[in-house]
């Protein structure tokens, strides 16, 4: 899965909080946040750092908040 997929769907689960007393939604958007936003925080800098000579490439990573992760 390419990073940016892998970012959206992070950033999607994260605007995704239900009532916290909606335990099983609660649970599932927990799965999915951790399966889809940990380690992005670090992928992240990786990719700003390989591709710093690439404007189109950094462009598109700068629409993504640095620090997401706890």
């Amino acid at each position: 899965m390419k990073y940016i997929d892998k970012r959206d769907l992070c950033d999607h689960f994260r605007g995704e909080i239900p009532d916290p007393s909606d335990k099983t939604r609660m649970e599932q958007v927990n799965k999915a946040i951790n399966q889809y936003c940990i380690g992005t925080d670090a992928k992240l800098a990786s990719l700003k750092a390989k591709y710093k000579d690439s404007k189109t490439v950094q462009d598109a990573l700068s629409e993504y908040d640095p620090h997401i992760e706890p």
